[in-house]
């Protein structure tokens, strides 16, 4: 066991290879706004040295935000990226209770132990390349023209929306309320929806909550650029308003931002829809 992150703020990462393409990091402490950046730091630097499969052991774990929950979803970006997947291992039963609430449950196994999870993630890899051996094997056959055309699209549309830091001229995030005449507010999002702007947007949910809205649809169709912190209020704004008994839905053309959802498997988590006003309708069906 190698020791890669040690933080004053009581957050100690840790992490073994159990084989070449499977790394187990153990997290002990909380992972909020402030300390969860040291986890994508950590996770990043694995993935760099090869690999693609992560088991996060979180039993150590007592508390996670959207922040938290943001890092873990744009690391499985980056696992799947490399045709790899990510693990939990023993989350409290706070943190499965949020997973069932806003929907991760769908996208992350969940298990008891790091061998069953290394098992079970072993058995998806060989499931996986024999899918990808029939792929290939069909298109050399001419059975899927275009297949390769379209992998080189999907790779340049998740390119465009993966966070491109440093960059001067950032458009920032707009955000405008409309209330409309029904019960459901429709925030409407424009520019990029990143580390600097995403906390406007949480604030927005927690008032809005606040106030007694239940129904809430985010447009996001104006969303240029999309990051994982961003993933992660949009996640925690989902979970607020389930707790209060509400519902969220979101409105998103075909864009490299859906794209991005699409890779993240965040499409079984959000109700997505061409336009606002489907979305609107959906919720007061």
């Amino acid at each position: 066991m190698e020791l890669i992150y040690s933080s004053t703020a009581s957050l100690t990462i840790s992490y073994e290879h159990i084989s070449d393409m499977t790394t187990v990091v153990t997290v002990v402490g909380d992972l909020d706004v402030y300390l969860s950046p040291i986890l994508r730091a950590a996770a990043v630097e694995i993935l760099d040295r090869g690999g693609s499969r992560l088991i996060f052991d979180l039993k150590g774990v007592e508390f996670l935000d959207s922040t938290g929950f943001g890092v873990l979803v744009g690391v499985l970006k980056r696992c799947r990226a490399r045709e790899g997947d990510v693990a939990l291992v023993s989350p409290s039963r706070h943190i499965r209770k949020d997973l069932r609430i806003t929907g991760l449950s769908k996208v992350f196994p969940v298990f008891s132990s790091v061998p069953q999870a290394a098992e079970e993630l072993e058995l998806w890899s060989v499931l996986g390349a024999e899918i990808g051996r029939i792929r290939r094997w069909a298109a050399v056959a001419g059975a899927t023209d275009g297949t390769m055309d379209a992998t080189r699209g999907l790779q340049a549309k998740l390119a465009a929306a993966a966070p491109q830091h440093g960059q001067e001229g950032c458009p920032g995030l707009t955000i405008d309320r409309d209330a409309g005449s029904g019960q459901v507010t429709v925030l409407t999002l424009g520019g990029w929806l990143d580390t600097h702007s995403a906390p406007e947007l949480r604030g927005e949910f927690v008032t809005l909550v606040d106030q007694g809205q239940r129904l809430l649809v985010a447009d996001l169709v104006g969303v240029s650029r999309l990051d994982s912190v961003g993933l992660g209020v949009l996640v925690g704004g989902l979970k607020r308003l389930r707790n209060a008994g509400g519902a969220m839905g979101v409105a998103l053309a075909e864009s490299p931002v859906l794209e991005f959802l699409r890779c993240c498997g965040l499409t079984k988590v959000f109700a997505i829809h061409d336009t606002p006003a489907t979305a609107a309708q959906s919720l007061q069906a």
